[in-house]
């Protein structure tokens, strides 16, 4: 006696019927953000614009400050936080490729000391 056994699986399939495939991860080739020097007085802001290469690779990225005290970043807003005491204080923002974390850009973030109107 010979037994077949018949295994159903499953397949994803768009409107017109085709196969769906899922799409090739593409590389991240670079990072570049403009601008790579922020000065801000404390409670400012500044937009950065992240370009990342190729541009059909993920765009997905993560934004982190070297020293939150002195400068946050939220989504590529970065907000001077304070100065140094009696001087200016500087940080450095950091945005990596979640794909591939050996690509990332930096910001060199100054921040400046209020005056005091006399």
């Amino acid at each position: 006696m010979v037994f077949f056994v018949l295994a159903v699986l499953p397949i994803a399939c768009g409107e017109n019927g085709e196969k769906n495939e899922e799409e090739p991860i593409v590389p991240v080739t670079g990072i570049s953000v403009t601008p790579d020097v922020v000065s801000l007085l404390p409670g400012g802001t500044q937009e950065i614009t992240v370009a990342i290469n190729p541009e059909n690779a993920s765009q997905k990225v993560t934004w982190t400050s070297s020293d939150p005290k002195i400068a946050t970043v939220e989504n590529g807003i970065i907000k001077a936080v304070k100065e140094g005491e009696y001087k200016e204080a500087t940080a450095t923002i950091t945005v990596t490729s979640v794909e591939d974390t050996a690509q990332w850009a930096t910001i060199a973030v100054t921040v400046e000391v209020a005056m005091l109107e006399t």
